[in-house]
C-alpha cells in the first residue's frame, strides 16, 4: 500500500492484527532519538525502525551499526517543506534569508555526513564526497527509490 489514505477498512483490519501479533517483539516505543539511540548503544535492541541520525549517533558512540534502505519490503521517508502565508507577520527577507541559507550546497553536506539525511538540493548532495554518500547510502538513490513510500 503505497497511499494509507486510501487504506480500506480490510487493509486497516489486516495492518492492525499484524502490529497486535508482532507486538510481543517490541522492547520498547521510542518518544525521541535519544530513547533509541540510548536502547541500541546499551545493546538492548538489535533492530529499529529509526530516524537516519539513530544510526549516524549510535556509530559515533561506537555500535557497530548500519541502516538498510535496500529492503524488498522499501523504504518509509517524509518529505519537509517550507510556507510563508500571506499576511504573515515578520520579515520577507529574512525569510528568503533563512531559505537560502537551508539551501546552500554545504547544508547538504553537513545533513548528511552528521545526521545522514539526504536533502533536495540536487547541487548540495552533488557536492558530498562519494565515499561519505556511499557510506550514508546516498551513492544511488535510484536503485532504492522506486519503493519508497513518501510521507
Amino acid at each position: 500500500l503505497k497511499d494509507w489514505t486510501k487504506m480500506t477498512d480490510d487493509q486497516f483490519k489486516q495492518a492492525s492484527d499484524f502490529l497486535r501479533q508482532v507486538h510481543k517483539n517490541v522492547r520498547s516505543y521510542w518518544t525521541d532519538t535519544t530513547d533509541i539511540v540510548q536502547l541500541l548503544s546499551g545493546g538492548e535492541v538489535d533492530l529499529a525502525w529509526a530516524w537516519n541520525d539513530a544510526t549516524v549517533q549510535s556509530a559515533a558512540a561506537g555500535v557497530p551499526i548500519k541502516s538498510k534502505k535496500d529492503t524488498d519490503e522499501g523504504i518509509s521517508t517524509w518529505v519537509c517543506g517550507y510556507v510563508l502565508f500571506k499576511d504573515a507577520p515578520g520579515n520577507i527577507d529574512k525569510a528568503y534569508e533563512f531559505l537560502n541559507a537551508v539551501n546552500d550546497p554545504e547544508v547538504a553536506n553537513t545533513l548528511v555526513k552528521d545526521w545522514g539525511y539526504g536533502q533536495a538540493n540536487a547541487k548540495g548532495m552533488a557536492g558530498v564526497d562519494p565515499a561519505i554518500l556511499k557510506e550514508k547510502g546516498y551513492d544511488n538513490v535510484q536503485k532504492w527509490v522506486d519503493k519508497t513510500l513518501f510521507q
